[in-house]
């Protein structure tokens, strides 16, 4: 029996010719083709065969399909109206692998099932979902925003909203994101390569980057407050030290260089700003080398940071490889690159700096200043209520929120794992379940701050922060790759 099958489908007035659906694929699959196609949303969809529609989660070797036939397709890409901003929900309304979270306290957030070496792509998406306010902006972006023709771009964030909205519920029921991967695919071919019919592991940071980009196309300049690093880079010619060339760059990954003296993320950061290039010099009138630091001049809300675990090396055949660095690189909780700032941008965020510390101050108890003087005029009953505005400003320092991690010896093979640390309201949750373990951890010598869930594809499991602080290399566990910071404002 063929594998493929060629189809024609209509909808509306289009009829889309010669639609090749793999036989062995759930219907799922199919429906998110003709998303790539329509535009329509999978849960708009209805599929009609002869006269029947088209189940969720059949095989569609099961459906009664012939060559050439032709199907139709019924639904709108239209946004639909939404429905009240609050509505009461009751636990026997929720579904049945909703109603023992709900009942239990149970507040995980949906894994990810692996669909195919798809590990890349769930951890991914789980690192990025704890991202509030790029999870805000894509419940705003609608099937009509600004997109007179249903490209590639505009059907990747369609899709990355609504698989960022079923990952966000609390259920014990993985969600498999047969449409995203599709449009994924769709998007950037590289990552629909396959061995021997089987897809190819791809590296998580090519899908990370590549994703972020295609929001920005798409979200606008919301997205570069959220994720642009500004840099400003200053070379100077070794022969001839008054040629100089300035530049300024907008990227969305910081990187770490690993070298032998690099032990901690902090020094390979300010590594990776250093800069030699070889290029030609109109004073010498020759090819000379050009040094410099580049320095930082705009900071983003959420820092991502990237460990560059892989290089590439020549084989003993002459060819090209990737290969892991395994050196073990500590990184902290807690994050501070001012020192990396040019002078403009330091004194700039000063003010900042103050209130955050002011703030943590007082959190700490630590009364001083003006928290000092509103202390003493309450107790003396003087005490006006002021409305203290909210903390907006990036001040250079981050905290961790996120971590990808990769286990194995090669970016083409292995395993990613996304560890996330949950917002304050779901760590009570978080901390019940790691306490569940706490005997087995505690003859371990393991403690820490609970609040972080592993998410490794569909399995979701309380961890503390010792165990994140854990991934730093050095072997064949899992390693720090990819890592988000919030930023502290101030």
């Amino acid at each position: 029996m063929a594998s493929t099958i060629q189809v024609h489908v209509k909808h509306n007035k289009t009829l889309y010719k010669d639609i090749s659906i793999n036989l062995s694929q759930p219907s799922q699959v199919f429906k998110a083709q003709l998303f790539t196609l329509t535009g329509v949303p999978v849960d708009r969809q209805k599929v009609i065969i002869k006269g029947k529609p088209l189940a969720d989660d059949v095989l569609m070797s099961t459906v009664k399909l012939k060559p050439n036939m032709t199907l139709m397709l019924m639904g709108s890409s239209e946004a639909i109206p939404e429905a009240p901003a609050v509505e009461t929900i009751f636990v026997e309304d929720l579904p049945e692998e909703e109603q023992l979270g709900a009942l239990m306290g149970n507040r995980f957030s949906a894994g990810l099932a692996n669909l195919g070496n798809t590990c890349y792509m769930n951890s991914t998406l789980q690192c990025l979902r704890v991202v509030e306010p790029l999870r805000t902006l894509l419940e705003s972006y609608g099937a009509d925003s600004e997109a007179p023709t249903p490209d590639s771009s505009h059907r990747l964030t369609l899709a990355t909203k609504n698989v960022m909205a079923e990952i966000t519920r609390k259920t014990s029921k993985p969600v498999s994101p047969y449409m995203f991967l599709n449009v994924l695919r769709e998007a950037f071919p590289t990552f629909a390569q396959q061995q021997n019919g089987i897809y190819s592991q791809q590296d998580a940071e090519e899908c990370w980057t590549q994703l972020l980009y295609t929001l920005r196309t798409r979200l606008g300049e919301p997205m570069v407050d959220l994720f642009g690093i500004d840099t400003k880079t200053e070379l100077v010619c070794e022969g001839a030290p008054d040629e100089k060339e300035v530049y300024n760059t907008t990227n969305y990954v910081m990187k770490c260089n690993i070298t032998i003296d690099v032990n901690h993320l902090h020094e390979g950061l300010k590594l990776a700003l250093k800069e030699d290039r070889e290029k030609r010099s109109t004073t010498l009138g020759t090819d000379a080398m050009f040094t410099g630091t580049a320095k930082l001049t705009k900071l983003p809300k959420y820092l991502t940071v990237q460990m560059m675990r892989f290089n590439t090396k020549r084989n003993n055949d002459g060819e090209f490889v990737k290969q892991k660095i395994l050196r073990s690189v500590s990184f902290p909780m807690v994050l501070d690159v001012f020192d990396m700032c040019d002078a403009a941008y330091q004194e700039e965020m000063k003010d900042a700096r103050d209130s955050l510390r002011e703030m943590e101050e007082v959190k700490a108890g630590l009364h001083g200043g003006e928290a000092a003087a509103a202390a003493a005029a309450a107790a003396s009953g003087d005490a006006m209520e002021v409305e203290k505005p909210t903390p907006s400003r990036v001040t250079g320092q981050y905290e961790l929120v996120a971590v990808l991690t990769h286990k194995g010896r090669s970016s083409d093979a292995g395993h990613y794992v996304g560890w996330v640390r949950e917002e304050e309201q779901q760590q009570k949750d978080a901390a019940a379940s790691a306490e569940q373990n706490a005997a087995k951890r505690s003859k371990k010598g393991d403690d820490g701050v609970p609040g972080w869930v592993k998410f490794d594809d569909d399995t979701v499991s309380a961890v503390t922060s010792d165990e994140v602080l854990r991934l730093h290399g050095g072997g064949d566990w899992h390693m720090g790759y990819l890592f988000l910071y919030r930023a502290k404002l101030g």
